[in-house]
């Protein structure tokens, strides 16, 4: 009897401690490339570059919130360039794929602004937009991860100009690394 309640409490003490490892707040940041909506021209020049910033906290192996800020990237249309950035908030599904791959959903709210300048002028909007995002992690160590995503920005504030329509979506493409507290 002794030895079974030993073994029960070394198995809820190792549990607990496995569940711990899977909770906590972690940071990171991504690059990569941006697709911008511009309708009205037909010579749209994309500088796809983008870059962000993004930090969460993990409930469990299967859901955390994210913040983030991303550098959407410059379009270039019609003699007008448009410079785009978003705050984010997502709530994030994960699924195990083993114990070092998950794959991931997003879902959430952003704050996106954008900014076209051109030919003199000037034209600034900013408002609310949903933002979807799929994924992938590779957990290198037990704190590093790498993580593979592309993310859709819908009905984020349009500009309209005299020569071309910078639209309501943008969807960006990133490599990431995260650190894990």
């Amino acid at each position: 009897m002794k030895t079974q309640l030993l073994i029960a409490a070394a198995a809820a003490t190792f549990a607990g401690s496995a569940l711990a490892a899977d909770e906590g707040f972690y940071i990171g940041g991504n690059v990569g490339a941006s697709k911008h909506d511009v309708s009205g021209v037909a010579d749209v020049k994309d500088n796809p570059t983008t870059w962000g910033l993004y930090g969460g906290y993990d409930f469990n192996r299967n859901f955390a919130v994210e913040l983030g800020y991303q550098d959407l990237g410059k379009a270039e249309a019609g003699g007008y360039q448009s410079k785009n950035y978003a705050v984010s908030t997502d709530l994030v599904g994960k699924l195990p794929v083993s114990d070092r791959f998950d794959v991931f959903g997003k879902v959430g709210l952003a704050y996106v602004d954008r900014k076209v300048e051109g030919y003199g002028t000037e034209d600034s909007q900013s408002g609310t937009a949903a933002k979807l995002g799929l994924g992938a992690e590779f957990k290198a160590t037990q704190n590093v991860g790498i993580r593979a995503e592309v993310a859709h920005y819908m009905g984020a504030p349009k500009i309209e100009t005299a020569t071309a329509s910078f639209d309501k979506n943008t969807t960006v493409f990133t490599m990431g690394v995260n650190y894990k507290f």
